[in-house]
């Protein structure tokens, strides 16, 4: 082999291990990447999923208001209207949360988790009123 040409495979081995090192750094940020968007995903869905579950709960509370005399049927409508407010700001928080930017996305998490804090409250605290 000449000079040259061992001179040549020595500029091709190199460069292929600037390649590799590229794609193996490429394929970590796609995993990153990747992960950090499943979790929001997941994130979002847990959070729809207890929204959906919130609705029922508050269908049978309205069940059991419907049950219960005149004077303690006003107090539960009342009841039950102040955790439908506080419900329909949760689903406006998931909305906001399924549309915000990477950036905002963490920001907004902390307001939704606030807000569902109050809504799980709110419910255990109506429901109180029901038994």
């Amino acid at each position: 082999m000449t000079d040259a040409a061992a001179q040549e495979l020595g500029a091709m081995r190199h460069a292929l291990g600037l390649f590799v090192k590229q794609v193996k750094r490429f394929n970590h940020e796609e995993f990153a990447m990747n992960d950090k968007i499943n979790k929001r995903k997941a994130y979002e869905e847990k959070l729809d999923a207890q929204l959906k579950e919130l609705k029922a709960q508050i269908a049978l509370l309205k069940a059991k208001a419907e049950n219960a005399k005149a004077d303690a049927k006003i107090d539960h409508y009342k009841t039950i209207a102040a955790l439908e407010h506080k419900q329909n700001k949760a689903t406006t928080k998931l909305k906001e949360l399924k549309t915000a930017g990477d950036e905002a996305w963490e920001a907004v998490k902390t307001g939704a988790e606030k807000v569902w804090d109050e809504v799980k409250t709110a419910y255990h605290e109506a429901a109180s009123k029901f038994k």
